[in-house]
């Protein structure tokens, strides 16, 4: 299934097709993935992370009554199901978009995709417990 991005606001809308996420994935034995992101791998990672984190800066400043908690569950959607189509314009559909436009740069294997999502994912849980409700969502939007 093809999926849509659309460009634009009003009259000026233009929609671009894209390759299907799953073309664009490696298949997970090109590479060796580690079992986690562990701190100073980050920079290995940086092209997706910067995608999903971003996906989520950008939403917040749309939508700023979101919680950490509906990051949390945007991201356990999008690893139960890395290629589902999601409604447009929800949060899980701009965190996929991203990553679609992210691996159209690099390629990248499912699993290490799904380890991005587990590591922004452990990262919303900790700011949220020692910062509150919105404890990631806050510090994110200082540095994206």
């Amino acid at each position: 299934m093809e999926s849509k991005y659309t460009v634009g606001e009003g009259d000026e809308v233009i929609e671009i097709g894209l390759e299907p996420i799953e073309e664009l994935l490696l298949p997970d034995s090109a590479l060796v993935s580690p079992l986690r992101i562990k701190e100073g791998m980050e920079e290995e990672y940086t092209d997706t992370l910067f995608a999903i984190e971003g996906a989520i800066a950008d939403y917040y400043r749309e939508n700023p009554k979101i919680k950490d908690i509906d990051v949390i569950n945007a991201l356990k959607n999008i690893k139960k199901d890395l290629t589902k189509e999601y409604r447009d314009g929800c949060l899980e559909d701009m965190i996929q978009m991203r990553i679609h436009l992210a691996l159209g740069f690099k390629r990248r294997t499912k699993k290490e995709v799904l380890l991005c999502l587990a590591y922004v994912s452990k990262s919303v849980k900790l700011h949220r417990r020692i910062d509150g409700v919105r404890g990631y969502l806050n510090f994110i939007i200082d540095y994206i």
